[in-house]
């Protein structure tokens, strides 16, 4: 099985370094064009299923790919899928990225929740549930996921397997409108 990860193209508060979360926040110009560049890094990939987060700015991304990739009537096929939106940064939502401090908020150990927060083990659980979702699939399917940076690492590491203590979860990146296929 073939999964291509997703993340969303760039909105004026990754421009601006802000804490987006679940604020649906759009796209703007250039996050429009990563959608369409990362749209036709996937010409002649056929998707037999497509999942996406219902925020505004992954929804926009998965939408403008699959039209730039030559297939536009597969949007109608996207699962807008709530499992797959951001983590929740509570407090920190809107708020300089430098105020937040990723690693307690990475830490397995502390599991923190803090300041509405939410938790790295609840959002973990639901890359679990997303990532039993993909592999009830046959197993020659290739599956588009678009969704966020952080909640793209839950996933990513409920695939390939993590190990609390000894996998270093921020080591998994992706940039505004790149993608990682993962094979399984």
């Amino acid at each position: 099985m073939k999964i291509y990860l997703a993340r969303h193209g760039q909105t004026d508060w990754n421009l601006n370094n802000k804490i987006q979360g679940r604020s649906d926040v759009p796209l703007n110009k250039t996050g429009v064009e990563q959608a369409r560049e990362l749209g036709r890094s996937l010409i002649g990939v056929k998707f037999e299923h497509i999942f996406c987060s219902p925020l505004r700015r992954a929804r926009e991304t998965a939408e403008v790919a699959l039209e730039a990739a030559g297939v536009a009537a597969e949007k109608e096929r996207i699962v807008f899928d709530p499992e797959l939106v951001e983590r929740n940064y509570g407090e920190y939502e809107g708020e300089p990225g430098e105020s937040f401090d990723f690693r307690k908020y990475w830490d397995f150990g502390l599991d923190s929740s803090e300041a509405g927060v939410e938790s790295i083990k609840t959002m973990f659980e639901r890359g679990r549930r997303v990532a039993e979702k993909i592999r009830a699939l046959p197993a020659e399917t290739t599956v588009l996921v678009v969704a966020h940076g952080g909640f793209l690492k839950a996933l990513y590491f409920n695939l390939v397997g993590y190990e609390v203590g000894k996998t270093e979860f921020r080591s998994f990146k992706l940039e505004n409108g790149e993608a990682r296929v993962v094979e399984i």
